[in-house]
């Protein structure tokens, strides 16, 4: 959402059906989500559990490969495909997200 002022901001997320504190309606552009709010506390949760769960699942190819191949050239190749993999799928599947979440809301940029 670069280059739109703060009310087009308030306004896209407004269509998009996200609650907006009412310090954010103001021409400030000041961070809502402070560690002082639950809701900063659940999307903290949420990023890291995710992110631990991604790290520990892509890093378990080179100890699964060993115990059926030996060639570390062939392992780090596997290991280099699953993350461009993973980076493609994470992609491809919030793309979508956005995409078919709410068709009145303008594509992020």
């Amino acid at each position: 959402m670069e280059g739109l002022s703060p009310s087009q901001v308030v306004k896209t997320l407004q269509v998009r059906h996200i609650r907006i504190p009412s310090a954010v309606n103001s021409s400030s552009s000041a961070c809502f989500l402070t560690p002082q709010s639950l809701q900063f506390w659940n999307i903290w949760a949420i990023f890291f559990v995710n992110a631990f769960a991604v790290v520990y699942i892509s890093t378990q190819y080179k100890t699964f490969g060993q115990t059926f191949i030996e060639d570390d050239k062939y392992l780090s190749l596997v290991g280099s495909f699953s993350a461009l993999f993973n980076a493609l799928g994470t992609h491809l599947r919030f793309s979508y997200t956005e995409s078919a979440s709410d068709p009145r809301a303008p594509p992020l940029k």
